[in-house]
This record gives C-alpha cells, structure tokens and sequence, in this order.
C-alpha cells in the first residue's frame, strides 16, 4: 500500500493493451496507483523490469484472461502466480489496502 506504484499492468503482447487500459481506469477509480507497460521489451523482460523496480503486484494480461474478465497475478519475490477473476483481485487489494497489511509476513 505504500509503494509509489502499487500495480503494473503487463499484456503479453500489444493486443491486449486496451484491455490493459481498461483495467488500470478501474484501478485509478478506486484509488489504486497502476501503470501499464507500453514497451516492446520481451514478456520477460517485462516482469524483470518490473522486478528491479519493486513493483508489489504485477497483472499479467494474455488471452485467456481478457476472455474471462481475469486477470494472472504474482507477487513482487514470488515465481508463483495466481489466476483471479479481476473483481475478486480487486476486493482483496482494497482490503489488503485498507487494513495496510504488510503482504510478506
């Protein structure tokens, strides 16, 4: 909650940046700092990137999630990631936010 970037948006290629567009207005609206990465660096460079940056979350933004309103998410540390319908994701971050939970405890 106090990162000055507390979500970046990554499509996995440039088709899904507007839905990547979409969902950071959603973010912004509930007062969540998001940016999405515009770049046509690798997908994996893409989440280094993001990773040297510290980034708490990245949403990860490929077909089958814009399909399904999803959205894949992973933590900033963690290899392991996570397939969430993106209102769900958005409860718990709210959530998260509110209570100022420090996720890695």
């Amino acid at each position: 909650w106090l990162a000055p970037i507390q979500i970046v948006l990554i499509p996995v290629a440039p088709v899904f940046i507007e839905y990547a567009n979409k969902l950071k207005s959603s973010l912004i609206a509930s007062l969540i700092r998001a940016e999405v990465d515009y770049s046509s660096d690798s997908f994996s460079k893409k989440i280094r990137s993001a990773a040297i940056a510290k980034t708490p979350n990245l949403l990860i933004l490929g077909e089958n999630e814009k399909g399904g309103e999803k959205v894949t998410w992973q933590r900033y540390g963690s290899k392991e990631r996570q397939t969430l319908n993106f209102d769900s994701f958005l409860k718990f971050l709210k959530e998260e936010i509110i209570q100022r939970k420090d996720w890695r405890l």
